[in-house]
């Protein structure tokens, strides 16, 4: 595989929290294989932070921002 891969991964931020330790493992195998552009879902640190849905139109700017980067 090509190390200049750009992986976005996708996780729940709210709801699947209970799932960060995967999310972690996930992201560390996929990063043998490229960048991956969203690390942070694995962060254990931002689950506190993370409450109520909200999408707004910056993050909504953000993720398009990352896939764009990944076609």
């Amino acid at each position: 595989m090509s190390a200049s891969l750009r992986i976005y991964f996708c996780g729940s931020m709210r709801a699947g929290r209970q799932d960060v330790d995967l999310y972690g493992t996930l992201v560390e195998k996929l990063g043998q294989y490229g960048e991956v552009l969203t690390p942070f879902v694995a962060d254990k640190s931002i689950t506190h932070l993370v409450s109520t849905p909200e999408v707004t139109k910056e993050s909504t700017t953000e993720t398009s921002s990352f896939l764009k980067r990944v076609i």
